[in-house]
């Protein structure tokens, strides 16, 4: 064990100079009024170390671990599944030596026994020597590429240990082109015994068709939109007579966002706590799997170091909407990985609360509005309260009230407000810019004598946006126009993304939906036109 020994030595006086002015701004309790909190316990000042922090922390003690290598994601995140067998950590390794802060894991956790995932390209033989050497038992498990090596990854636990859903033995199927959706399915994988097969998006693979017969998969959790894995992989799958519960949104943030309300919702992850991880990179989550299925919680991913969101806002709004039950979160990685900005603006929209805004004159623009607790917060990272006697509002230059400014209020309004926090005088708030998410149409179909339009709900919009049908017209036989003005057919009550024409005339129609609030002074904003529909 010496050369364990050394490089214990070496690691801890390197986690030493790499603390030198490093230290996260987070939120503190006293922030954090609500009571929710991002920590980072596994903010290693590299993979290798962020996933010692992930493993000594998540298991304390345990004969078993499984090492990939670093460089590369595929063998990490497959290897959820068979750490779910074993109960045991997911470590990164350098191709061509064991890193210092590896060993360190491997000494602290008492680990006897080792299985190298992925074949001597991907971890090499001097790997495989010095783990030996420091009276280690080692096994590797290894195919001809990633496609193989997942595939046996996957038949290593007995075929019982494959999980069902729905009393079907269920697989998770990934693309294997990229990290983000296997490591979104990381815990599920890990907690529900689902083995992780990967796949070209393009079509099926040779391995994972030999997995779903070797394994006797009945049921397939596809995780990505068609642009992560085609819908050919879908529908050649179900010709095997395989079940497909598709998990795939508007990008990968999205999806893992859907991927935790499935797993919430039919899976029995946790509601009081969630993980969150560099969807841009995933270095620092490659071994974050094991521990987010130990604690049954789902990961959610950035858009970047920098940026929690795309403009689907996919992350701000499961937080916002799981924030009544939400206590605290995980971080993977340092503030390099995920700034400690995104950090708390992922917490501001989990319901935890910055300080509240300073006195006097200021214009500030909107990050979240809770309506229901009368507040705003800032970009800026600060909280505004409304609601107190002799508050006074206003909208794009119209009088206003409590009742109408709470209708418009929405993320990325600009606000001019002379502000009071005692609250023992009034404060004023003027909407000087009402911001409406512009609606998109996705599609436009025929169902009879009507024309059903579809179109995507802004999860940011205010609690009165209104999303209303219009029809612009022109006579047969042409269908070249001109058209007529717009004008309001149907209205979308339900928020569902669903408008329909009932009975338009016969006729050639362009539609567009036009979003705003039925207030004075509110903004709106309308979609581009569809192409012309013949009726």
């Amino acid at each position: 064990m010496g050369l364990l020994s050394k490089w214990k030595r070496v690691l801890a006086a390197s986690l030493t100079l790499g603390l030198v002015g490093s230290a996260a701004v987070l939120l503190t309790p006293a922030d954090a009024t609500s009571g929710f909190q991002f920590v980072r316990p596994f903010n290693g000042p590299n993979r290798y170390d962020t996933a010692r922090l992930v493993a000594v922390n998540s298991f304390l003690q345990n004969d078993n671990a499984l090492i990939a290598t670093g460089t590369d994601f595929p063998d990490a995140l497959a290897a959820s599944y068979l750490a779910g067998s074993l109960g045991a950590p997911v470590l990164l390794t350098d191709p061509n030596g064991v890193p210092v802060e590896t060993a360190l894991a491997l000494q602290t956790l008492k680990t006897k026994n080792v299985t190298i995932l992925g074949g001597t390209s991907a971890v090499s033989p001097a790997v495989e020597s010095q783990l030996r050497s420091a009276g280690l038992f080692v096994d590797r498990i290894a195919g001809a590429n990633r496609y193989q090596t997942a595939l046996e990854i996957a038949k290593r636990p007995l075929a019982h240990h494959v999980g069902s859903l729905f009393n079907e033995r269920t697989a998770i199927v990934a693309s294997g082109a990229n990290f983000a959706d296997a490591l979104a399915g990381g815990p599920i994988a890990y907690a529900q015994g689902f083995p992780i097969l990967l796949t070209p998006p393009d079509s099926l693979g040779p391995d994972a068709h030999q997995g779903f017969r070797q394994l006797g998969i009945q049921r397939v959790l596809l995780l990505g939109g068609t642009g992560a894995v085609s819908a050919n992989v879908e529908n050649q799958i179900k010709s095997l007579s395989i079940n497909v519960n598709r998990i795939g949104g508007d990008d990968r943030t999205h999806t893992a966002t859907l991927l935790a309300d499935f797993a919430i919702g039919n899976l029995g992850f946790s509601t009081t706590h969630v993980n969150l991880a560099n969807g841009a990179t995933g270095v620092d989550a490659l071994a974050a799997g094991p521990h987010a299925g130990r604690e049954r919680a789902p990961i959610l991913l950035t858009a970047s170091a920098d940026s929690l969101d795309t403009g689907k806002g996919a992350n701000t709004e499961y937080l916002f909407r799981r924030s009544p039950t939400l206590q605290f979160g995980h971080v993977f990685g340092g503030s390099s990985a995920i700034s400690d900005d995104v950090v708390q603006r992922a917490a501001f929209a989990a319901g935890a609360l910055p300080p509240e805004g300073p006195s006097g004159q200021q214009t500030v623009t909107v990050f979240q509005a809770n309506i229901g607790e009368r507040y705003f917060i800032s970009t800026s990272g600060r909280t505004f309260r409304y609601g107190f006697a002799g508050d006074t509002y206003q909208i794009q230059g119209v009088n206003s009230n409590e009742t109408n400014f709470a209708a418009v209020l929405s993320p990325g309004d600009v606000i001019d407000t002379n502000y009071n926090p005692s609250h023992a005088n009034p404060s004023t708030f003027h909407v000087t810019q009402d911001t409406v998410p512009t609606p998109v149409i996705t599609s436009v179909t025929r169902s009879g004598p009507a024309v059903e339009v579809h179109y995507q709900v802004s999860p940011l919009r205010s609690i009165g946006t209104v999303y209303q049908l219009q029809r612009s017209s022109s006579a047969l036989p042409a269908c070249l126009g001109p058209f007529g003005p717009f004008s309001s057919v149907a209205q979308d009550d339900n928020y569902d993304g669903i408008v329909v024409d009932p009975a338009p005339p016969s006729g050639c129609h362009q539609y567009r939906i036009i979003a705003f609030t039925p207030v004075p002074g509110a903004g709106s904003a309308a979609s581009a036109p569809t192409a012309n529909v013949q009726v």
